[in-house]
């Protein structure tokens, strides 16, 4: 579950046994990339539409967790 703050994407849920909560991502991640493509200021849509695939395959994450930048690959499910 995603949030707008700021122009920035923020994660406000994740739900257990998703890939986000497989990959360690946490309530209050700003996704500043996916893929490397920057997210600032894109919809929550547009961050969803990029974070969207075919099962099995992965997406890479780059979140902001405080003041640290944190790597996450997902698999998609």
């Amino acid at each position: 579950m995603l949030d707008m703050i700021d122009g920035k994407v923020i994660i406000q849920n994740v739900f257990n046994n998703t890939p986000a909560h497989k990959a360690g991502l946490a309530v209050n991640d700003i996704i500043f990339k996916v893929n490397d493509e920057d997210m600032t200021g894109k919809t929550i849509a547009y961050v969803v539409s990029k974070t969207k695939g075919a099962e099995g395959t992965t997406v890479h994450l780059i979140v902001q967790r405080n003041d640290k930048m944190i790597d996450r690959t997902l698999t998609r499910e």
